[in-house]
């Protein structure tokens, strides 16, 4: 499954940036990037920002739970269920996930 979806994702990016032959660059500063948050309870309390926990079907890391009990820790914070989208849905379906961030703008 993990090499169809980064197929898959090879395929998608390259048609959107301007920068289509980047996707290896992409791929290792993102795994730089992932590391566990130390974030308690009480500091995503205090959150002010409005915020989405984007989620979908099927998600291959996380259980249904982790992106419900954030949502509700996080102040006003509202959740996107997307269908079709797993962990990366950004990368994945990039048109999904701009339309929740925007629908949260125009919320605001």
């Amino acid at each position: 499954m993990s090499d169809v979806y980064m197929a898959r994702a090879r395929a998608t990016y390259q048609g959107l940036p301007p920068t289509p032959s980047r996707f290896d660059e992409l791929l290792k500063v993102i795994s730089q990037d992932s590391v566990e948050s130390e974030l308690r309870s009480a500091d995503l309390a205090r959150i002010k920002t409005p915020t989405v926990v984007a989620d979908g079907s099927p998600e291959q890391f996380i259980t249904r739970r982790e992106p419900v009990t954030l949502a509700h820790l996080i102040p006003g914070a509202k959740i996107v269920m997307i269908p079709n989208f797993s962990h990366n849905g950004p990368l994945q379906d990039p048109s999904s996930f701009h339309k929740a961030v925007i629908r949260l703008l125009d919320s605001n």
